[in-house]
């Protein structure tokens, strides 16, 4: 009996590249060698998983909030970067293994800038001036003395129950 080879259709599936965004925190006792080393890293850890880093800004000291670990500054970092979502998974795992001096991080998933629509005018339709009418003043003060009079009669009262 012959062989004959069977023909498998085999299409590769082209997984969407996302950009996603890597917030760092870094302690404010850390040292400049220390954040280049740490920046090194994690732009290692991003590369290694085949990530494509579109934005890579330093570490600048910045106030918090709310103390975090006894520190009043901390040092902070986003990165931007693309990826396929299913490689989220390993980069997590790897920044999970930097200890000192990264505090905190947080990957986020960004969105794309939508232009707004544009506003279209509507005719201009004229309006007349509202008149306001303003209350006489002989009523207002005979409001007043309404209320003052009755105000002094509850004064009067609660002196009397004393």
């Amino acid at each position: 009996m012959p062989k004959t080879k069977q023909k498998t259709n085999t299409t590769k599936v082209k997984v969407e590249q996302k950009t996603y965004g890597i917030y760092l925190m870094a302690h404010q006792s850390a040292g400049e060698t220390e954040l280049v080393g740490l920046h090194k890293q994690i732009l290692d850890i991003l590369t290694s998983n085949k990530s494509r880093v579109l934005s890579e800004p330093l570490f600048q000291k910045q106030k918090l909030a709310f103390p975090i670990h006894k520190a009043l500054y901390a040092y902070n970092a986003h990165i931007l970067f693309e990826n396929t979502p299913n490689a989220l998974q390993p980069i997590q795992e790897a920044m999970q293994t930097i200890e000192q001096p990264l505090i905190r991080y947080m990957i986020t998933k960004e969105h794309e800038q939508q232009q707004a629509p544009q506003e279209t005018k509507a005719p201009e339709q004229k309006q007349e001036p509202k008149q306001e009418t303003q209350p006489s003043p002989q009523k207002d003060s005979a409001e007043k003395k309404i209320t003052l009079n009755e105000i002094d009669k509850k004064i009067d009262e609660i002196i009397g129950n004393l």
